[in-house]
């Protein structure tokens, strides 16, 4: 009986433990897609610019209260990223051969996308910090995709 409880208690703590990262694909798998695509197909790209955006998001409320200039900062880097994953989609659409794409409805969609990932890396940030008393300082994986976003920023 005991052995049955030590290794239930195990099991909730592995499950528990990989509760806190959301159901993503690394964004390193989706930026080495993104850098080996030789057909030029650019829904990867978009998708990449769309988890940064909701990136900066989620680090701009992270940081608001201890460092506003710099949450801005991330507002603004957020908004690049979805003004670039808009255009890039727009761009598709005319390459797929739509003349008159519905842009309005395309904005909407990736803005709605993006609160959605803006959602998952907070939900991935608070569940880190529950766990582990830092919203990403100790996740490896989740300093990775700010890094990785941080360079595509130029920043």
């Amino acid at each position: 009986m005991k052995l049955l409880m030590s290794a239930l208690f195990t099991l909730l703590i592995a499950v528990e433990v990989q509760a806190q990262k959301p159901n993503l694909v690394p964004l390193i798998d989706i930026f080495e897609q993104v850098a080996d695509e030789s057909d030029g197909e650019r829904s990867k790209y978009i998708y990449l610019m769309q988890r940064c955006s909701g990136l900066q998001l989620a680090m701009s409320s992270l940081i608001e209260d201890s460092s506003p200039d710099l949450s801005k900062k991330y507002i603004q880097l957020s908004s690049k990223f979805a003004i670039e994953a808009a255009t890039a989609r727009i761009n598709l659409a005319r390459e797929r051969g739509i003349v008159d794409p519905d842009v309005e409805r395309m904005a909407t969609e990736v803005r709605s996308l993006i609160t959605n990932l803006y959602q998952d890396y907070m939900n991935w940030a608070n569940e880190n910090y529950r766990l582990q008393g830092a919203y990403f300082e100790s996740d490896a994986l989740f300093k990775q995709e700010i890094e990785i976003c941080g360079a595509l920023s130029g920043n």
